[in-house]
């Protein structure tokens, strides 16, 4: 289903494409084949073998970065891309990959699949792609609770509805949207957060009262020091 994400936003960077030497697009025809197929857990593999051996071939660092992100792995995203910028000094080879993450998480975010909404905005936050910003605004309204406690707590700072949707994700049903919420406000509100952060260490749920205590805890600690 993400390829056709991905198709659309390949045709929205055309320099891509006058970018690519054959050489590296051969190397990366093997993980594309396998994404295609469907085995993105194949082909993020098939690309991490292929840069063991050519660590600067950019069509393989593409099929890492889009095979991460066809997983909903948002970790193994931002270490690819990070590690990425580490491979060139070249300006225009960054500017060209930050140009595909731009397009390509652009289609995540407008899919219909949860999973690939939150791995594009916590992308979108971690590499400050400020372009995705009204878009990862308009997930705020998301009728995924956990859609919108992500969406909520990335542009805490950045819309006036925001913290508004962070405190009605406090309350979801959903455990894992009141923990994401719980997370965004400990980190980006801090001790103006204090009496929110009490009320969720009593939370019915582990995961909740958990992040809610570490948050805590860290709050005082730096009040004491």
């Amino acid at each position: 289903m993400f390829s056709r994400f991905w198709n659309a936003a390949i045709f929205s960077v055309p320099a891509l494409a006058l970018a690519l030497a054959p050489a590296c697009a051969s190397r990366a025809n093997h993980a594309r084949s396998l994404y295609e197929a469907g085995d993105y857990a194949g082909a993020a593999r098939a690309a991490d073998q292929g840069l063991a051996e050519h660590p600067n071939d950019d069509g393989l660092w593409q099929m890492r970065i889009r095979a991460a992100l066809a997983q909903g792995d948002g970790d193994a995203l931002a270490r690819a891309y990070a590690a990425y910028l580490r491979t060139t000094d070249d300006e225009v080879d960054k500017e060209l990959l930050r140009d595909l993450a731009i397009a390509t998480l652009g289609q995540a975010l407008a899919s219909p699949s949860a999973k690939l909404k939150i791995t594009a905005i916590q992308a979108v936050a971690d590499f400050e792609l400020h372009a995705l910003a009204d878009q990862v605004g308009e997930r705020l309204g998301d009728d995924n609770d956990r859609v919108a406690a992500t969406a909520a707590s990335a542009v805490l700072r950045g819309f006036p509805q925001a913290p508004e949707v962070a405190d009605q994700m406090m309350s979801s049903e959903d455990a894992e949207a009141r923990r994401i919420s719980v997370d965004g406000i400990g980190k980006k509100v801090g001790r103006l957060a204090l009496a929110d952060l009490e009320k969720a260490a009593s939370d019915r749920d582990p995961r909740v009262r958990a992040a809610a205590i570490r948050w805590l805890g860290q709050l005082k600690a730096k009040e004491s020091g």
